[in-house]
């Protein structure tokens, strides 16, 4: 149930970078016909509801998966899209955050489970409520009186609205009567026209999923502003001014009507106020400005609804220690796109040599590797112990590199990668991954990982060095 609520955490994050846009768009294009919008907010809720997506270079998602859970210790890990939240946060957790160290085996897991259990609680009360919302409302309009087709006078409607689903049916009360009922009965029946008696409980359902997202709550409220005004403009655009200024009181009549955020769509719902503004000031959009707002939808879809597209196979540089003696790095890794295997090699070079190699094997099932590299100084016993582990199948190799009698260093430097830096990799490359390299009397150059991967000659420089490197292949071994 954890991974379940970590999915739809994800999947509501990523759906607030569409909803952000158009909050903005909401405010930028005042003017645009109020149809858009409804249909914009589809994006969002398609983010919110779909677990899969495609890709497109034109994404302007930043990720999909801002929290993930890195196998090696269950350690949480960050990547919303942001280097300036992300980084912190994981040098934190990085540092603080050991499963087994500095918090009990299955702290995460245990931690996930709760919270888990509570959106789950507050999802189905939500639901809970809709549900017993509408029984009530179906059980108090029993005795409603039907006057035309499918419209009924009920004396518990304070306001006129929609109800059902597959046979929907619109209800007034009994004190709306005349020109204005008949007003309220069009904009029910353009309501129906557009299908709100579906989306609207549609949307709810979603939030019920989401109740824990604020940009989720202020979408679901946007969105039903929405569809009352674009319903509003469905209405009105054959009419004249004058039966607009009679729709515009019709509204006001009904704006005391509080609308309750499960209850179906209502003639009286949302944003009154601005309602009467936009019937009165209406003006009928051109071909062309409705070609346009089409073609801003279809390009929100691309924009939004799509993933970035990947880089292809990375190894993330996750945690680093650096004890007198010692030094260690975690790589995360995700694999399997176009890795499907190869060696994690520790080597010893002397002046510019590979003298001895020892290797690990992985697959694209590899989550995380961490080595170790340890500086034995005894008077018989002089070298560097390296450890590399992998949380596939626990695999792990310790190699023991003995100092040349005539090679005793005065010095070191250990260079791996930025903390959280992304290292993309393809198959049929390799890459080093950290070096430790010695001081034998005459200094050490400066040297970078990224750049001795792209000119192993340049390793030459080190009279002596332990070099960790990685071979990636395309097959399975």
């Amino acid at each position: 149930m954890g991974e379940i609520f970590l999915k739809v955490f994800n999947m509501s994050v990523s759906a607030c970078f569409p909803a952000a846009a158009i909050v903005l768009g909401r405010v930028l294009f005042k003017k645009a016909p109020r149809f858009v919008f409804p249909i914009l907010w589809a994006a969002a809720a398609l983010r919110l509801i779909l677990p899969f997506s495609f890709q497109s270079p034109m994404s302007l998602m930043p990720g999909t998966e801002a929290v993930s859970i890195t196998r090696f210790d269950s350690r949480p890990f960050i990547e919303s899209g942001f280097e300036a939240v992300d980084r912190p946060l994981n040098d934190m957790l990085a540092r603080n955050y050991h499963e087994g160290v500095t918090a009990p085996l299955g702290t995460t897991q245990k931690v996930l489970d709760i919270l888990a259990a509570i959106w789950l609680s507050a999802a189905a009360a939500m639901l809970l409520y809709m549900i017993l919302k509408y029984i009530f409302l179906y059980a108090k309009m029993k005795t409603a009186v039907r006057i035309y087709r499918n419209i009924y006078q009920s004396e518990y409607a304070r306001s006129p609205f929609v109800l059902g689903i597959f046979a929907p049916k619109i209800y007034i009360p009994f004190s709306l009567k005349g020109r204005n009922a008949d007003l309220a009965c069009a904009h029910e029946l353009s309501h129906i026209s557009r299908l709100d008696h579906i989306w609207k409980p549609l949307g709810f359902i979603i939030l019920s999923f989401h109740w824990f997202n604020p940009m989720v709550w202020l979408g679901y409220a946007l969105f039903c502003r929405d569809i009352e005004m674009a319903c509003d403009e469905k209405t009105v655009k054959n009419m004249g001014l004058a039966l607009r200024a009679d729709y515009a009181e019709a509204l006001l009549y009904q704006s005391s009507f509080k609308c309750p955020a499960a209850f179906p769509p209502s003639f009286g719902c949302g944003g009154v106020k601005a309602r009467i503004k936009t019937v009165l000031t209406y003006t009928k959009p051109s071909f062309a400005l409705k070609a346009v707002c089409l073609f801003v939808c279809a390009a929100a879809a691309v924009f939004f609804l799509a993933d970035p597209v990947s880089k292809g196979d990375s190894l993330t540089f996750s945690a680093s220690e650096n004890p007198p003696y010692g030094f260690s790095a975690n790589y995360r890794a995700d694999l399997g796109r176009t890795v499907k295997s190869g060696e994690i090699y520790a080597e010893q070079w002397q002046k510019g040599e590979c003298v001895c190699s020892s290797p690990m094997a992985f697959t694209q099932y590899a989550g995380e590797f961490s080595l170790t590299m340890t500086i034995i100084r005894q008077t018989d016993h002089n070298g560097v112990n390296v450890e590399m582990l992998s949380d596939q199948y626990g695999g792990s190799q310790l190699t023991w590199f003995e100092f040349p009698e005539d090679m005793q260093p005065t010095g070191w430097s250990f260079k791996a990668y930025d903390e959280n830096e992304r290292l993309y990799i393809s198959a049929g490359e390799s890459r080093i991954l950290a070096v430790l390299a010695f001081d034998m009397g005459d200094g050490i150059r400066v040297f970078d990982c990224g750049d001795l991967s792209n000119s192993e000659e340049k390793l030459a420089q080190y009279d002596y060095a332990i070099v960790i490197k990685g071979d990636f292949r395309s097959s399975q071994p």
